[in-house]
């Protein structure tokens, strides 16, 4: 089991969009659940930072478990930090759906086959 001090929350909302990946997750909101989440994104993007994989496992394990609306699931590295959250999720949401209809025709699917 995940302790609840173990995983620091911050919803994406209007104020956040349109900022850095980096800004956003260093944002400081007292009470997460309670913040409306900004508007216009189709996809619910979930953005890791500071945990070793096992730990993201269980979370994705979690949260897959949960009766929310399915989630897509993303680390935060160097590469995305200073990217605008807005570009980021469209742009994994993207790579998500392409996956998944490769999927679904039986194509291989793995790291290999995003963004060719």
């Amino acid at each position: 089991a995940i302790e609840a001090g173990f995983v620091r929350l911050v919803t994406c909302d209007e104020t956040l969009i349109d900022k850095t990946l980096g800004e956003a997750l260093e944002t400081e909101q007292l009470d997460a659940a309670n913040v409306a989440s900004a508007g216009g994104i189709p996809d619910r993007v979930m953005f890791f930072s500071g945990m070793v994989g096992g730990e993201i496992m269980q979370l994705v394990d979690l949260f897959n478990g949960l009766n929310i609306p399915p989630s897509i699931f993303a680390c935060a590295v160097p590469n995305n930090w200073d990217g605008k959250v807005r570009d980021l999720v469209c742009e994994i949401a993207d790579d998500h759906r392409i996956m998944m209809e490769r999927e679904a025709n039986g194509e291989t699917v793995g790291a290999e086959t995003v963004n060719n």
